[in-house]
């Protein structure tokens, strides 16, 4: 009799998948969604800063007003910042678009690699991500000064504009952003843990 080609298994032999529990599938979610969560915080930030640094690359007038711009602040930081654009009139206004065109590819970047399944790569994109978002902190915050933005606290007294200030929820954003990726650290650091306590 020949030899059949079908394996010779029991019911008892046969290996079965063990059936994933509910509680596991939320542990995976869990897991996941600091790291979506800053992905998607990291997109919307690099959004922001990218298109508003190549639309003062693509104009000359951010150039030739900026001076301008800043000697309306009051205060003694107004009267500083104004001091340093006649000193370094043609260099403070490059230094504004590289720094925004630099957060917004840097975010861009970080907001895919923090997708990517692998510690290596995500540590890297999740201390991008936090560096970039605190320097969006600042930058928001000094254009918000510079532009004589109301406090965020305060209402708006025109009912068509926004809630808040631009700037300022910009400013909120980012800081979101540096609390997300402190988050996505702390779990990437866990999901390690094991591993290391079984080598």
């Amino acid at each position: 009799m020949a030899a059949s080609s079908v394996p010779n298994t029991s019911p008892s032999t046969r290996s079965h998948a063990a059936p994933v529990s509910s509680s596991t599938r939320f542990a995976s979610a869990a897991a996941v969604a600091p790291f979506a969560g800053l992905a998607t915080i990291s997109g919307v930030q690099a959004w922001e800063w990218l298109f508003s640094g190549l639309t003062k690359l693509q104009n000359d007038a951010f150039i030739r007003g900026f001076l301008s711009f800043v000697s309306h602040t009051p205060g003694p930081y107004g009267r500083l910042m104004a001091s340093r654009a006649r000193t370094f009139g043609g260099i403070l206004p490059r230094l504004v678009e590289a720094t925004e065109l630099s957060l917004g590819v840097s975010l861009g970047l970080a907001a895919v690699l923090v997708l990517v399944p692998r510690w290596r790569v995500r540590r890297v994109a999740i201390l991008v991500a936090g560096a970039a978002s605190l320097v969006g902190v600042v930058l928001a915050v000094n254009i918000a000064i510079l532009a004589g933005d109301r406090a965020p606290w305060k209402l708006g007294m025109a009912p068509f504009s926004t809630g808040i200030p631009v700037e300022a929820l910009l400013a909120a954003i980012s800081l979101a952003g540096v609390a997300e990726a402190y988050s996505a650290w702390r779990t990437g650091r866990a999901l390690l843990a094991p591993v290391a306590e079984r080598s």
